[in-house]
């Protein structure tokens, strides 16, 4: 696996750097007689440069017959960040001692900024132009100002007049709207990579006129930036920030910053996708290979062991207890294990054996999780590498430069949250990994292990100054190499971004997290009211890749978190609580998970609509998925069922599903109330499903004659009555039948 992940990498790294030369064809340049500027122009965008510093003074879109970019602030087309001096500017440097250089034949434009005497640093800036539609920045630093570089900035102001619209991946993607702009807001949260933000990408449309921004990595490195977008008189400015920590004696070349002028909203994240190779990553059923099929039918859900025993009053010691909970789930799950190790929750890592006393034994634990895959469930256990608690066992027998992830003061970064207290781990560090080893060795023989979930490897963003790690802004890479290690595995984090999903099969963590959690620079407190939305730009991005999940504080239990999750191509979750077993919204999240969204599980989005009306409309491949954003207003859907307030409905191209939550369906009205349908087409005959809503008639159309009519209890089956003419079958839907619940309604053709 090791070499398979090494290859891909290389594979990765070739596409980033790989500059075709059909892409250096029929691209124009000229320079005005007093030798000020430059300009190239193609078929896409006209480019102005003011010579000899390079610095952009304006980017045409084409097609728009508009500029998009007003060029960079203050005539700078870089700013250098020092420790202990001042910034170094590209205007810093005498124009008479700058020199140009256009190389026709690749299309690059060079600019050489000298070492000076005053320790301005040797810069090399390099323009390269294509006529597919993008161009790319590159700066090479060679810093022998005996400080220490911290960054790299560069600047993009775009026409605040115009200006309707910024595409940010905030999981799952954010649009920041016109009023945004004109109530001259901040967006200033832009740490990458952080909790909730999946790539350094920037999509932004004035009037016609669009731009997209993003690094192609030159080399295997997470590269840390920090991106801001605020108002500068006539103009916003993109701020983007290379963050570093390069000593003096080295020379720091940075990612290709890629411009692309002229694509609409999705084909800029498909681009996004190509140029940056994330396109190449295996698939999501390569990584799953024959665990594909189980592991998306199944809901995910979150079991804690202190739950069990404080909610289920079960310990260990009661298998048949446990064994009677798992097979009274309505379906198979994806159980994600927490919470089981001495002191409860995050409390003894990386110790996470023995179990509880309080619980029971290891052998039992063991038992409880045999019987769990026996009635049909997956296994997937919670650790955390990134935090050790200061109190464990392992914590106290080491010295913390053996593991701990150091401070640039050289203190130790204890850290805090609810009741627990520890210290962020190296990923570098001999010693941590020993121990991670350890860890996953110890896994292997408690219990048994579907998948992994590892919390917090993909929200881990802080800088290190342990000795152990390379450089102090890799802490971020030094996981990512961890994960390549285990993906064998099929592993799961908290959010995630797009290096990550090389060797991740599922993140788990959105928006509605931080919505609910009331992050302080989340949401409309934040960016304000009626001036953003979710625009779902991640998931056209990598939903072939990974699975995205709403995270298991975010169960499945109210109509607007099944809409948004259905509609935004997010997977659904539930937590194992005694007030939440077995209830009718437990049967929902089990039904849509395992009979719709597994259906279209690894489509990603194609295209994402706004319509009026407070609809949305979302295509994944074969499956449309109509969303009504009102709470009061119910929705007539083009030649299909009438949307409830908040309701979807999700249709399959060839019209073997129909799925959602309707007032209406087929053309006639549902007893009053919202109805949670889902009628499948078989090849010989129709299932229908009825999880939530009072009992009901129900017409369909068929295009075959009906025989008989079954429904499903949850022991046995009952004859259920139905009328057959002009093409369709009536029935009565009801949600008990005999004393028992009805789980669904099989409807068997003629032969």
């Amino acid at each position: 696996m090791k070499q398979t992940l090494t290859l891909l990498t290389s594979l990765l790294l070739a596409a980033f750097t790989a500059l075709p030369a059909a892409r250096l064809s029929a691209m124009e340049m000229t320079v005005t007689p007093d030798g000020t500027v430059l300009t190239v122009t193609g078929a896409h965008y006209t480019a102005r440069l003011a010579l000899p510093q390079g610095a952009l003074l304006s980017l045409r879109d084409q097609a728009a017959g508009q500029d998009i970019s007003l060029g960079n602030s203050g005539g700078q087309l870089w700013v250098a960040h020092f420790t202990g001096r001042n910034d170094v500017k590209s205007g810093d440097y005498a124009a008479a001692e700058v020199r140009w250089s256009w190389d026709a034949a690749k299309q690059t434009l060079t600019i050489l900024y000298p070492a000076t005497q005053n320790k301005l640093p040797a810069v090399r800036a390099q323009w390269q132009f294509s006529n597919q539609a993008w161009l790319d920045l590159s700066l090479t630093v060679d810093n022998q100002t005996g400080c220490v570089l911290r960054g790299v900035e560069n600047t993009l102001r775009l026409p605040a007049a115009t200006l309707e619209s910024a595409i940010l991946p905030v999981l799952p993607g954010i649009q920041l709207q016109r009023k945004f702009f004109t109530d001259r807001r901040e967006w200033s949260h832009g740490q990458y990579p952080r909790a909730l933000v999946f790539a350094d990408y920037a999509h932004f449309r004035a009037d016609r006129a669009t731009l997209t921004t993003f690094p192609i990595l030159n080399r295997d490195l997470t590269q840390v930036a920090r991106r801001e977008l605020f108002p500068d008189g006539e103009a916003y400015v993109w701020r983007h920030n290379f963050e570093l920590a390069e000593a003096s004696g080295t020379i720091w070349t940075s990612p290709r910053l890629r411009l692309r002028v002229g694509d609409g909203e999705a084909d800029s994240a498909r681009a996004f996708r190509d140029d940056t190779g994330l396109s190449l990553v295996p698939s999501l059923h390569q990584k799953l290979g024959a665990r594909y099929d189980r592991v998306v039918s199944s809901l995910s859900t979150k079991v804690d062991a202190c739950w069990m025993k404080s909610d289920f009053r079960l310990t260990l010691a009661d298998q048949a207890g446990f064994s009677r909970v798992w097979q009274g789930l309505p379906g198979p799950a994806l159980l994600f294990i927490t919470g089981w190790s001495r002191g409860g929750f995050d409390e003894s890592n990386p110790d996470i054996f023995p179990v509880d006393p309080r619980l029971g034994t290891d052998d039992q634990w063991q038992q409880a999780f045999q019987s769990a895959n026996a009635a049909g469930h997956l296994n997937m256990p919670y650790l955390n590498h990134t935090f050790w608690d200061a109190k464990s066992e392992t914590a106290k027998s080491m010295d913390p430069i053996e593991y701990v992830a150091y401070r640039a003061d050289g203190k130790l970064p204890l850290e805090r949250y609810a009741s627990h207290t520890g210290y962020a781990t190296c990923p570098y560090a001999p010693a941590t990994k020993a121990r991670i080893a350890r860890v996953f060795e110890e896994l292997s023989r408690k219990m048994p292990v579907d998948l992994v979930w590892e919390d917090q490897i993909g929200a881990r963003f802080g800088a290190d100054y342990n000795p152990h790690s390379p450089n102090p802004m890799w802490h971020a890479q030094g996981w990512l190499e961890h994960t390549r290690t285990y993906a064998k595995l099929g592993l799961m984090t908290e959010f995630g971004y797009d290096r990550m999903v090389e060797t991740h099969v599922g993140f788990q963590g959105n928006y509605i997290l931080a919505e609910q959690q009331h992050w302080g620079d989340f949401g409309p407190k934040y960016w304000g009211e009626d001036t953003w939305r979710i625009w779902p730009v991640v998931s056209m991005m990598a939903r072939d890749k990974v699975m995205f999940y709403n995270a298991p504080d975010n169960p499945c239990v109210s109509k607007q978190v099944l809409t948004w999750s259905l509609a935004m191509g997010q997977m659904l979750s539930w937590s194992l609580t005694r007030d939440r077993y077995r209830t009718p919204w437990h049967f929902t999240a089990d039904a849509f998970q395992r009979h719709v969204m597994a259906r279209y599980a690894d489509q990603p989005l194609r295209d994402f609509a706004v319509l009026p009306d407070r609809i949305t409309r979302s295509s994944f491949g074969d499956y449309t998925v109509w969303a009504n954003e009102s709470q009061t207003q119910d929705w007539q859907s083009p030649d299909g069922p009438r949307l409830a307030p908040g309701g979807c409905w999700v249709t399959e191209r060839q019209g073997r599903l129909s799925a959602g939550i309707f007032t209406s369906f087929n053309g006639q009205p549902l007893t009053a109330g919202d109805h949670y349908l889902i009628v499948e087409t078989r090849d010989d005959g129709l299932t229908v499903r009825h999880p939530q809503g009072p009992d009901t008639p129900l017409t369909l159309k068929t295009a075959k004659p009906v025989q008989s009519v079954t429904a499903q209890l949850d022991q046995g089956n009952s004859p259920v009555p139905f009328r057959m003419g002009n093409g369709q079958v009536s029935l009565e839907i009801n949600g008990t039948l005999q004393g028992q619940s009805v789980r669904s309604y099989e409807l068997y053709f003629k032969k």
